[in-house]
């Protein structure tokens, strides 16, 4: 029975690290559907009550296969996934959300940190494994959780890219999804610059 759940525990670390590895092609690509003024609007409301589950520290938590993870926002830097190539810049307000409160526009993430200081955002979308039962029809198994299943990551369908929009609602998601035990794995499709050589 152990060997079992490490085998599988080993499965499912490896699939999320191919996941880390198809994320960087999946931050370039627009989330389909999540375009649009209402879906804007939607997103930036969703994410001031992602804010409002952080404490005082900004900081927040992701999950890693059972790990919970911590992660704080840095105030001082965004990304923005509006355009094809992403651009990683420092926060103006005025120009990408709105002046008088904290939100960002939609398809702007601000910047986490990890416990190294690393930098990560959130592009939109969210990494989903599913348990066997729901390898028959994956895409039913998605929307009867109320999720829109962009495209499976892996052969086999088993991991998929659902739709959420840009920013800490995809955050959010993830972790709601995580804690309801529906699926055998979930993590934010983080987007980390690149490390020049």
């Amino acid at each position: 029975m152990q060997s079992s759940r490490r085998l599988r525990s080993l499965c499912t670390t490896a699939v999320l690290a191919i996941a880390s590895l198809v994320q960087a092609a999946c931050a370039a690509t627009p989330t389909p559907g999540a375009g649009g003024a209402n879906a804007d609007a939607n997103a930036n409301a969703n994410a001031n009550a992602a804010d409002s589950t952080a404490n005082a520290s900004g900081q927040r938590f992701w999950y890693d296969g059972e790990h919970r993870k911590p992660i704080r926002v840095d105030p001082e830097w965004v990304v923005d996934f509006r355009n094809a190539k992403p651009d990683f810049e420092r926060r103006d307000s005025t120009r990408l959300g709105t002046e008088k409160s904290n939100e960002l526009a939609g398809g702007v993430s601000p910047v986490l940190r990890d416990s190294n200081g690393e930098p990560r955002a959130l592009p939109g979308g969210v990494i989903v494994r599913l348990r066997d039962a729901d390898l028959a029809d994956p895409r039913k198994a998605l929307a009867d959780a109320g999720l829109e299943p962009l495209r499976p990551i892996d052969p086999q369908q088993r991991t998929w890219l659902v739709a959420s929009p840009a920013g800490l609602e995809s955050l959010a998601l993830a972790n709601r999804l995580h804690e309801s035990g529906r699926f055998e794995a979930v993590t934010p499709n983080w987007w980390r610059p690149r490390a020049l050589k």
